[in-house]
């Protein structure tokens, strides 16, 4: 990654953001028993599961971390037919929510993640709807093909046709499997740039930068290098 000035105390470089790791999950064969086998849980006593993002230490968020958290609590009270699996933020622990554990209920940090082998990409092989704040979440349940619903946390950043929630509509949403936050083709078009070359095109002019003399010859030369190697990697 290389193109854009950062600087961190005396030490300064550049880089750009292109490709799209996250997207290679979704060559990956989800398993929708992986609840049972990894945690025990027997699937077919809940109408649906569903996987709670928080990721609410980050300052962008403006709504309060009480009343987030309060909403989370009351939709998984009303639900009892639904199982909830709250996955915090890396930086977060299964003890910040405590007050999120119920009978229908589990909170999974990255440690308990970790332990038991179980990854996100796996994890998501069982459930059907992803609810999350703004977060990397909600990518990584599009690109598993999963209902994603956004809840509103305040926060002016965004995804392109992603549209949030509020948390007290949440309770009605969970119920109509016609409604998202977003379209999961779409959304994947406008972020999967390794499949539609753009990664491409911005690691080439990363590459040729100041380096190279540009010619059509040695654009597509190298870029036929790079889609090569690219390719090799994820055979």
């Amino acid at each position: 990654m290389a193109g854009v000035t950062t600087k961190i105390g005396n030490v300064s470089s550049e880089f750009i953001a292109a490709g799209s790791p996250k997207f290679y999950d979704s060559l990956i064969s989800l398993n929708v028993d992986v609840l049972r086998w990894r945690l025990g849980i027997e699937q077919q006593k809940f109408s649906k599961i569903v996987l709670v993002g928080t990721n609410l230490k980050w300052s962008a968020h403006k709504v309060p971390v009480s009343e987030v958290t309060s909403g989370i609590r009351t939709i998984i009270e009303k639900n009892e037919d639904i199982l909830f699996l709250v996955k915090p933020h890396p930086s977060e622990r299964n003890y910040e929510y405590e007050d999120l554990k119920f009978a229908n209920s589990i909170v999974l940090d990255d440690i308990t993640l970790g332990c038991i082998d179980l990854s996100i990409s796996s994890l998501l092989g069982g459930v059907s709807t992803v609810v999350s704040s703004l977060s990397t979440l909600i990518l990584d349940g599009a690109v598993s093909g999963k209902r994603c619903i956004q809840y509103y946390t305040g926060n002016s950043l965004r995804y392109e046709g992603c549209t949030p929630f509020d948390i007290p509509s949440l309770n009605n949403l969970l119920r109509d499997e016609n409604i998202a936050s977003l379209d999961g083709k779409d959304f994947k078009n406008r972020y999967n740039d390794a499949e539609n070359l753009n990664f491409y095109k911005v690691f080439l002019n990363t590459i040729l930068k100041n380096k190279f003399v540009e010619s059509s010859f040695e654009n597509y030369s190298l870029l036929k290098l790079v889609e090569d190697g690219w390719l090799a990697l994820n055979q």
